[in-house]
């Protein structure tokens, strides 16, 4: 999912928080249940794309810890780049990948919680991700498959697109052909002689101008024609 964060993109999606304000406070952001069911996955899609909230210079208070001050260590970001966050406002850390499918995994710990705030024991972060069937887990891998999920429409809609245009190109210039043919021969596009002394009748035409045109192609489309015409 790393790759995810570097790509730049303008969703227009209704009623998404600024990022500057998740990093004011997590507490007031919208829930994902909140948000209409058409607009939960594009949601989630914005703030995948935008990161995680990792305010690195802000001035991280102290908290007491027995006979010591504490405070939360930014290095900690780097060492969990791709999902840990920072309420400024709680002086918490969460998970960016279950804040968005914790309605969706059940189970909820303090990262989708109320938040982990205890830096006593930073090796919490290396627990919450440690499970490979637990809910982090669960949650980074359909962070993964909403993503590619995209890129896979995106990608099908990209060559079906291109499909088309060379089918239809192919097309054209089969017409072109065709056109070319009954000029050469002298043969009516229409209204010509279907008598059964003809030798000019629909059926001959045919048979030479497959002859002449053989790109499977512009044969199905042909065959396909024929057919709808003869349903009609």
């Amino acid at each position: 999912m790393e790759r995810f964060y570097k790509r730049k993109v303008d969703l227009v999606v209704p009623q998404v928080e600024e990022h500057s304000q998740i990093a004011q406070t997590i507490k007031k952001v919208k829930a994902i249940k909140d948000y209409s069911p058409n607009d939960q996955d594009e949601v989630r899609r914005r703030y995948i794309l935008k990161g995680p909230c990792q305010p690195s210079n802000h001035v991280f208070p102290l908290t007491p810890f027995g006979k010591k001050n504490r405070r939360f260590n930014p290095k900690w970001f780097s060492d969990h780049r791709y999902w840990l966050e920072y309420s400024i406002d709680k002086d918490a850390t969460f998970c960016l990948c279950c804040y968005l499918f914790k309605e969706v995994i059940g189970r909820q710990d303090s990262f989708s919680g109320l938040g982990f705030s205890n830096w006593k024991k930073p090796e919490k972060f290396g627990d919450h991700v440690r499970y490979p069937d637990g809910a982090h887990t669960y949650a980074w891998n359909k962070c993964n498959a909403l993503m590619n999920q995209k890129q896979h429409i995106a990608t099908f809609f990209h060559n079906q697109c291109r499909k088309d245009q060379v089918e239809y190109r192919i097309r054209l210039e089969s017409s072109v052909d065709c056109i070319r043919f009954l000029l050469r021969q002298g043969l009516a596009f229409r209204g010509h002689n279907e008598s059964t002394s003809s030798s000019n009748q629909v059926i001959y035409i045919e048979r030479d101008i497959f002859e002449y045109v053989s790109n499977e192609c512009v044969m199905q489309r042909f065959q396909h024609m024929k057919t709808r015409r003869g349903n009609l």
